[in-house]
């Protein structure tokens, strides 16, 4: 989780440096748990039960998208990390 937070503080760093204006960080705002039948996870913020804002996107094969979504698909800055260490 501290991993996270850290990956989120660097997104908000960087939209600063784009647009001068902080993200709405998961710990500010209220956050939504979306888990699919495929055994995805998505932990972050929901507009309309789409994927909107910052969140979290994790697979059941370790792969994990930390950063912004748009119309419920990745958008943004963000960083995606497959499932190996």
């Amino acid at each position: 989780m501290l991993q996270m937070f850290k990956t989120m503080q660097n997104i908000d760093r960087e939209r600063k440096l784009q647009t001068n204006r902080p993200l709405s960080l998961l710990l500010e705002a209220k956050a939504t748990v979306q888990k699919y039948r495929f055994g995805a996870t998505y932990r972050g913020q929901s507009c309309d039960r789409k994927r909107c804002g910052v969140g979290v996107f994790s697979w059941p094969s370790g792969e994990t998208y930390v950063g912004e979504f748009s119309d419920n698909r990745r958008s943004g800055l963000g960083w995606h990390v497959d499932g190996y260490l």
